[in-house]
């Protein structure tokens, strides 16, 4: 399930189970695996893969560069 005002790249690869909420941004090289849940104005970003069953609480930023 995503959330309607979430923006998923066409290009980024999630599992048919993944949750994603509102307002959360994923980049095009990001990949996630089954059973994650993406919580609220969460930015997944860079070459990043997720394996299964975690979770991500609002506000964080996984896979950006300094």
């Amino acid at each position: 399930m995503i959330h309607a005002t979430a923006i998923v790249h066409p290009k980024a690869k999630l599992d048919s189970t993944v949750r994603v909420g509102p307002y959360t941004v994923i980049d095009e090289g990001v990949k996630i695996g089954p059973h994650c849940l993406i919580g609220p104005h969460v930015y997944l970003t860079g070459l990043t893969c997720i394996g299964a069953h975690n979770q991500f609480h609002a506000g964080c930023v996984i896979g950006d560069a300094l």
